[in-house]
């Protein structure tokens, strides 16, 4: 007897607990498979995060090496369409000008080093935002100096059927330090000329006429050149060379604006 009264509690233990089980089985198995997928999922993400970030970072390797290679085309190779050039006061270019003024860097440039430092990059659904630093080093003809410097950058890229392409090149702020030409000599004797105000003048002239565009200023700094010309051929060495210092001065600041508008 107390063999069946255990075995009929036992049976309608388990008819009370039959109910209960495939709900507890589901909820735990629903939990299960939950944490499964996203885990596979954050994995993928990682994954193809890691896909992108080396696709990008590539890229601006190959471009940095067209740079340095004068290859314009490949300086270029990654640009979308509808790219175009943002420099750090706003002004933008689109593609044929940017390869047409990076043409003519390149004829006016030698020993040139270029290197790209990508230093974050965010993604937003088939974008991507792109921060680094460019370091970069020169030779510039026409200025007979050269120069060093960086610069910041926050490009953005889209992920086109060919692969990601930059469509905005964004110029942040730019830092170009350039080698200061040696004055000559000390002459053996005092300039009987009033060249410490010639150089103010000249100083001013250049900021006025090379950044500022203005004319007048541009004819004034002719004058001055032109004075201290005829004061270096009536034999003051000290007025030779600071005309050798206001005309190399300007070449460089002139160079310097046209590397900022490239």
């Amino acid at each position: 007897m107390r063999y069946q009264s255990l075995l009929l509690s036992s049976l309608l233990v388990t008819i009370i607990a039959l109910p209960a089980l495939p709900l507890f089985a589901k909820e735990r198995t629903t939990d299960i498979w939950g944490e499964g997928n996203k885990q596979v999922e954050r994995e993928s993400v990682e994954k193809l995060q890691r896909r992108n970030n080396a696709s990008i970072t590539s890229a601006y390797a190959r471009m940095s090496a067209g740079m340095e290679g004068k290859n314009v085309n490949q300086a270029y190779a990654y640009s979308a369409f509808k790219y175009k050039q943002v420099d750090d006061k706003g002004k933008a270019i689109n593609l044929q000008q940017a390869k047409q003024a990076t043409t003519k860097f390149f004829q006016n440039i030698s020993n040139y080093k270029h290197r790209y430092k990508v230093e974050s990059i965010r993604y937003s659904g088939q974008s991507a935002i792109v921060s680094g630093t460019v370091y970069e080093s020169g030779f510039v003809r026409s200025a007979n100096n050269s120069f060093s410097g960086q610069t910041k950058f926050q490009d953005t890229w889209i992920q086109t059927s060919n692969g990601w392409k930059i469509t905005i090149e964004n110029t942040l702020s730019s830092n170009i330090t350039w080698a200061t030409p040696k004055r000559q000599a000390n002459p053996t004797r005092k300039s009987s000329h009033d060249l410490t105000q010639a150089s103010n003048l000249a100083d001013r002239a250049i900021d006025e006429c090379v950044d500022g565009g203005n004319l007048e200023a541009c004819n004034r700094l002719n004058q001055i050149q032109s004075t201290l010309s005829t004061w270096c051929n009536q034999g003051d060495r000290e007025a030779c060379s600071l005309y050798y210092h206001v005309t190399t001065m300007e070449g460089i600041r002139r160079n310097l604006k046209e590397i900022r508008e490239i």
